[in-house]
């Protein structure tokens, strides 16, 4: 029960933003040279909901087939690929549970209603998901 709990405290943290536009990297992840420019140049309308990738060690994600499609599907999004306007942060609350950030962005697209697709990573990680590990999806034992 809440496995990932320290998602919780993302929770705490989006809601004390009052105005402005939210994008939520977690600490194994980091932001491509001249990616928040290019983010930026999008930024012009607090009614869309900003989409880009994440890029793992050895995939990116949402790519192919998933990129462009709703509702997102399970382990093809990232919380990190998503920018969204504070008016939007009751949509974007974490369960503690695994996928939860997959859960906020299909909540997002889904009351925001109005997406720009930017096929670049936003984030980059040096492994691909659970910290690196491989979980048992029987067990769930890493």
């Amino acid at each position: 029960y809440q496995k990932h709990f320290y998602d919780l405290y993302i929770n705490k943290v989006v809601a004390t933003i009052e105005d402005g536009w939210i994008m939520i990297v977690d600490d194994d992840k980091e932001l491509p040279e001249g990616v928040l420019t290019r983010i930026g140049k999008q930024l012009k309308d607090i009614n869309k909901l900003i989409v880009g990738q994440y890029q793992m060690k050895t995939r990116i994600l949402p790519d192919g087939e998933q990129f462009g499609v709703l509702p997102f599907k399970r382990a093809h999004i990232d919380m990190s690929c998503v920018v969204f306007h504070s008016s939007w942060k009751q949509f974007a609350r974490l369960d503690g549970h695994g996928a939860g950030d997959w859960r906020m962005c299909n909540r997002l697209a889904g009351n925001i209603k109005q997406l720009i697709w930017m096929r670049e990573p936003f984030t980059v990680a040096d492994n691909d998901g659970n910290f690196g590990r491989i979980e048992d999806a029987d067990t769930g034992n890493v």
